[in-house]
């Protein structure tokens, strides 16, 4: 057929010879991708079919072209699409890998300065502490060595919360957990918060309403006496410290068959709430930082994963400027792995 011979591009006429001289055809019907020119000379894709068929009695080739240029185009930038996509994908998945190696730098680094800063900080906490209690100190420097032993137990609190928090995403927390008394921990809890904060109490005149938690009254969870004594501790010293002047602190605790509940709420400066979520990341402070109260803003991030490990729940409910209450719940029964309850110093792996 010297017409479409004509139509063909160059490249593909003498393909085209081949096909028609090839037993393939001879035998069935086939299918091929050919380029074709118009007169605009402008080149076209097209299937083109040869089918072998029978007309009165002689055998004829049935010639059927169809113009598929679109879509060979689109093939084509769907191709060309996937790579480029291929290509920022492996850039992100490089991108990640560099952040994920970075992470491990800080978390690393981090561990090893607070490590670092805990000796000497215990060292010139314990000199301190002696030359405090030593009865032949000269009266005149009592002021300045009380605060500067104040001032190393803030930075030692620091430290260790650092430290817990790096223990904690790492994945690994020593527990040991018992049934205790919650009323017993929750008032010995305050009793260290406000010798601890006695200053600042006094100072914004707030006041701390125990209701109904009598130490010889009972209510029992499974917990880990020391790690639920650190959630009360940053709990009550947040209430304390982002309090208002003349301010309250109230601490209730109810329980069921399954939950014993500890509600810790004050009248504080609250949190708004497009801040709750952030509040529970590390180091994430809430607010303006040129208001910012010292600390390093993980005192809930730590609260909440201790208490998930002991297979409690932490929640928050707060509004701006009216006060925040935390809400503490403790499993009445046991509901971890048997090794919890039983070895001292599970190690528990997220």
């Amino acid at each position: 057929n010297t017409e479409l011979y004509k139509l063909l591009d160059k490249e593909d006429q003498d393909r085209l010879i081949r096909l028609f001289q090839s037993e393939i055809l001879m035998e069935k019907g086939t299918e091929h991708n050919l380029k074709f020119i118009k007169k605009s000379r402008k080149k076209l894709v097209s299937d083109i079919t040869f089918q072998l068929q029978d007309y009165e009695g002689e055998k004829i080739f049935l010639i059927t072209i169809h113009d598929i240029t679109q879509l060979k185009k689109a093939e084509n930038d769907l191709i060309k699409a996937n790579a480029l996509l291929q290509e920022k994908m492996d850039i992100i998945e490089k991108q990640n890998k560099d952040l994920v190696q970075a992470d491990k730098t800080k978390t690393k680094f981090l561990s090893l300065i607070t490590h670092e800063l805990k000796t000497p900080v215990s060292a010139m906490m314990g000199i301190s502490e002696l030359i405090l209690t030593d009865p032949e100190t000269n009266s005149d420097y009592l002021e300045m060595l009380q605060m500067a032993f104040s001032e190393g137990k803030k930075l030692m609190n620091l430290v260790e919360d650092i430290i817990d928090f790096m223990s904690l995403i790492s994945g690994k927390l020593k527990l040991h957990i018992v049934e205790e008394n919650l009323n017993l921990l929750v008032q010995t809890s305050f009793d260290t918060a406000k010798e601890d904060n006695k200053d600042l109490i006094k100072e914004e005149n707030i006041q701390i309403h125990l209701k109904h938690i009598e130490t010889d009254k009972i209510n029992l969870a499974f917990v880990d006496r020391e790690r639920c004594l650190q959630v009360f501790g940053k709990i009550i010293h947040n209430s304390i410290k982002f309090n208002k002047p003349d301010g309250n602190i109230y601490v209730t605790i109810t329980n069921n068959e399954a939950w014993t509940e500890v509600v810790i709420r004050d009248t504080g400066i609250g949190i708004s709430a497009e801040s709750i979520d952030k509040i529970f990341r590390g180091f994430e402070i809430s607010g303006d930082i040129r208001s910012h109260k010292r600390g390093t803003g993980l005192g809930l991030p730590i609260s909440k994963k201790l208490m998930e490990a002991m297979g409690g729940k932490l929640s928050v409910e707060s509004k701006k400027d009216l006060g925040t209450s935390i809400i503490l719940t403790f499993p009445r029964t046991k509901i971890l792995d048997e090794a919890f309850y039983t070895k001292k110093d599970t190690i528990l792996l997220f």
